[in-house]
């Protein structure tokens, strides 16, 4: 089973350009996940750099909350920058087909695929999305089996910086409640899925031994970043 190494710290692998502490977990194989789920102040450096424009959903210019309504190709290109910039080899190959129709606007397409580990920044499997979640324990939820003690959720749910409630054994914030968290359930082909949150009030997904949800592009889903250890 696998374990932490450094208990809620940082560890000699990590980004200077990450403000979110990661945690080593002795899977297999061994991997870094966020102790949190990635900031927008963590993801706003990325669009200004690229001069795209930001979700609309920011507006209210919060940095501090979970980067929601990303697209998963967005989340993916985010983790290949981070990789580049730390000097890693990047996880995805992302796609974009620039679609200029004379009867509409002019639109872009972003594909995907998975193009090899070598420890370049990425979202978390759903097996490594699960371990840090439980962290050896078997309890209903993350960190107990007490909702509200280690959850922010509820039909009147609204985006709150991490670290409210109390982490799991292992450190882990948010990894029931929240926002739902983008994981990959298959790499050929890349599917992306969802686990942890509660959309809309609906506490079906919150249990650890629930289903996995399907991911989509929106104010209740965020990511974790994650990367193996090589």
């Amino acid at each position: 089973m696998g374990k932490p190494a450094a208990l809620g710290s940082t560890v000699p692998e990590e980004s200077e350009f990450l403000t979110n502490p990661l945690i080593r977990v002795d899977g297999n194989p061994v991997f870094l996940l966020g102790r949190s789920p990635v900031l927008r102040g963590e993801v706003i450096p990325f669009f200004k750099v690229n001069a795209r424009p930001m979700p609309y959903e920011w507006r209210d210019s919060a940095v501090d909350v979970p980067a929601t309504s990303l697209d998963a190709a967005t989340m993916m290109e985010w983790c290949n920058w981070l990789s580049r910039l730390d000097e890693l080899c990047p996880c995805y190959d992302v796609r974009v087909t620039r679609h200029d129709a004379p009867d509409r606007e002019v639109w872009e397409e972003r594909t995907y695929k998975w193009c090899g580990d070598e420890g370049g920044y990425r979202l978390p499997t759903e097996a490594e999305w699960l371990l840090a979640a439980r962290a050896g324990r078997l309890t209903r939820y993350s960190g107990g089996d007490d909702l509200d003690e280690v959850a922010v959720h509820g039909p009147q749910f609204a985006l709150q910086p991490p670290g409210l409630r109390k982490p799991n054994a292992w450190g882990f914030h948010d990894m029931t409640g929240s926002v739902m968290e983008a994981c990959t359930t298959s790499e050929e082909p890349l599917t992306i899925g969802a686990r942890g949150g509660s959309p809309g009030g609906n506490s079906v997904f919150l249990p650890l031994d629930s289903a996995t949800s399907s991911f989509s592009r929106g104010n209740a889903f965020g990511f974790r970043v994650c990367r193996t250890v090589v």
